[in-house]
């Protein structure tokens, strides 16, 4: 039950392509340590920008302090007549005010910032206000004679503060969209480069899938598809080995059941017909005993010879069905004409058989013949029993095969029906019918696979390829 869940598990689970993956992992690494530079640009220009604010602030007030004889109404003048030397020590977008004790402003000099074609967006200045605006504005106190005289004030325009940073940090995230960009090229192409024998794994997985167990992978560069490759070719070999084993050990149960059959029909032939035979002639000798001498017993006797002559055709019928004579005596396509003839010929209600059969079938062995004619017969009986078809289409064929069989022939079997499909009858845990479980092992006895395709309402394709050639091992 684990298991079962398991695997349903790991088929709903998402499937993602490596290329694309990794590239979002690397975009998504870029843009975290993008955001970490951004940050700390932002905080090195904010104390950047307040370590100028206190520089400023201190000048002045330096200036301001001068040991000189000057009331407080000279201090408002001389910040008046030094604007050429304040502002040398400014910043653009930077203002400073002096404030007299009683808070009042007296004067202020700002340096103007050119913001025209470099203004910052407005969401970023609407960022730059909620995280320093705090830090946009400086006080520093003004001590004349160790009296307090005033307040020097800098401020800096947001404006011009956000489109500083903004100026910034377009330029390195400019630079470093087009990096993470590049690097992500260059990774899929990499990448591309590097997992292209996937799909030499992949052609030959599905390769094994469908049967050929010959196949096998090239050897790789890189150490991990070269491992890959290697266990896939172990698993091949392993594969084919006990296929061909299983075959091997299939084809001598189909021969000692064949010799069982052809044993069992000598016997009924030589010991049961002979004795039914004889008491045949002893039934016919009392019916002429009794004739003269005892006339009651005629009926009696002509009812015994009538059962032993029922007995003996069902036993000479049996006996054909068991040793197939006429396939060795007149070929696999008369036979299998004569099958079909017979299944007509039984049942009115039994399907239109349609039979085509290659001349070239009569050159096959004895051994293949048999099994042939009894893969035809069970799926003919699996058919009838279970499609409620009208139609019944047989086709043996003999090919010229491709790569797949190193270039040999090939007989195929195709039985087709117009019934009902396979959806009503009794599956095993292989999925297949139970009427066909003796097809399959007959198909792969002889190194063939059995192939079987229906419709989702009508219908089924029963169709087995052999390769011929194939010798007893």
């Amino acid at each position: 039950m684990t298991n079962e869940t398991d695997v349903k598990m790991a088929q709903h689970q998402p499937v993602f392509d490596l290329k694309w993956k990794l590239i979002w992992r690397i975009s998504t690494i870029a843009a975290f340590c993008i955001f970490c530079g951004v940050s700390i640009v932002l905080y090195q220009l904010d104390d950047k920008l307040t370590r100028a604010q206190v520089s400023v602030a201190e000048s002045v007030a330096r200036y301001l302090e001068l040991p000189l004889q000057f009331n407080e109404a000279d201090v408002a003048d001389r910040f008046r007549e030094s604007y050429a030397v304040i502002s040398r020590v400014m910043s653009p977008g930077q203002c400073l005010q002096y404030i007299n004790k009683k808070g009042e402003s007296e004067i202020s000099n700002c340096l103007a910032y050119g913001i025209k074609g470099r203004e910052s967006p407005l969401w970023f200045s609407a960022l730059y206000r909620v995280l320093f605006s705090e830090h946009l504005v400086h006080k520093h106190p003004v001590i004349q004679r160790n009296s307090f005289s005033g307040d020097i004030l800098v401020t800096t325009d947001l404006t011009a503060a956000a489109s500083l940073a903004w100026s910034d940090i377009s330029r390195m995230l400019s630079l470093s969209i087009a990096l993470v960009m590049a690097l992500c090229v260059m990774v899929y192409f990499v990448v591309l480069k590097s997992l292209s024998p996937a799909e030499d794994i992949i052609f030959g997985i599905n390769k094994l899938a469908a049967g050929d167990l010959k196949f096998r992978l090239p050897g790789f560069h890189l150490s991990e598809f070269h491992r890959i490759g290697e266990v896939f070719n172990n698993l091949a070999g392993s594969l084919e080995k006990a296929v061909s084993e299983r075959a091997s050990l299939a084809r001598r149960l189909l021969d000692a059941r064949e010799q069982e059959r052809l044993h069992l029909a000598r016997v009924l032939h030589d010991e049961m017909a002979q004795n039914l035979s004889a008491i045949n002639a002893t039934a016919l000798s009392i019916k002429i005993t009794a004739a003269t001498e005892c006339p009651r017993l005629v009926p009696e006797a002509e009812s015994m010879a009538n059962t032993v002559g029922s007995i003996m055709k069902g036993l000479r019928q049996t006996v054909l069905d068991l040793r197939l004579q006429e396939i060795d005596g007149i070929g696999l396509k008369s036979s299998l004409e004569g099958l079909t003839a017979n299944y007509q010929a039984s049942n009115a209600d039994i399907p239109h058989l349609i039979l085509e059969v290659d001349e070239e079938t009569n050159n096959l062995s004895p051994e293949l013949s048999v099994n042939i004619f009894h893969i035809i017969q069970e799926g003919i009986t699996n058919a009838i029993k279970h499609a409620q078809a009208n139609q019944i289409f047989i086709r043996v064929t003999i090919l010229n095969s491709m790569v797949s069989t190193g270039g040999s022939r090939t007989i195929k079997v195709v039985i087709e029906d117009d019934g009902r499909g396979m959806q009503h009858e009794p599956m095993d845990t292989s999925g297949f019918g139970l009427g066909l479980i003796g097809i399959r092992e007959r198909a792969l006895a002889f190194g063939g696979q059995m192939n079987v395709q229906t419709g989702l309402d009508r219908g089924v394709v029963l169709s087995v390829t052999i390769p011929l050639g194939m010798r007893r091992k």
